[in-house]
């Protein structure tokens, strides 16, 4: 009676125990996303840091749209003409292991703005349900270039 009751005991820890493993791992793996098509509304921050000094440390208001393989960046229209900074610009993406962003038209709109501030390369994903986060820091002239969007889709 006792060896069949201990036996009952260490199947059910046994069983816990799996069950246990294979809920973490499925926390842990967050699948990838299979799209990012849609409307976002966010944060474009690039900064260029020498040494210890920051040279560049901007970011502006923005929307970006992603289609199934084309995005487009525009400044959002309540930041007057005279304060912007950066082109609206439009490319090809690409989604597999982070974000590739290929600039075919690196200013939209004839304004003054920075051309080589456009998002272009390999970017970090971090993806929630109604958030994008994309991260790159790259080596550029000797300076280290970050460049964050962050993201909130339009529902």
């Amino acid at each position: 009676m006792k060896k069949s009751v201990g036996l009952w005991i260490v199947l059910l820890v046994l069983a816990l125990g799996f069950s246990w493993v294979v809920g973490c791992r499925d926390d842990i793996n967050v699948p990838f996303p299979e799209s990012l098509i849609g409307d976002y509304h966010g944060i474009y921050a690039y900064q260029e840091v020498t040494g210890i000094d920051t040279q560049v440390n901007e970011e502006a208001l923005i929307t970006f749209r992603f289609t199934s393989n084309d995005f487009s960046m525009y400044k959002d229209t309540s930041i007057p003409e005279s304060l912007r900074i950066f082109c609206d610009v439009a490319g090809e993406y690409e989604l597999e292991d982070g974000v590739t962003l290929a600039l075919i038209d690196s200013s939209l709109t004839p304004v003054t703005c920075f051309l080589n501030w456009g998002p272009s390369g390999f970017f970090q994903l971090d993806q929630t349900t109604d958030s994008v986060k994309l991260t790159q820091v790259r080596t550029e002239g000797g300076a280290e270039v970050t460049t964050r969007i962050r993201l909130l889709k339009d529902e």
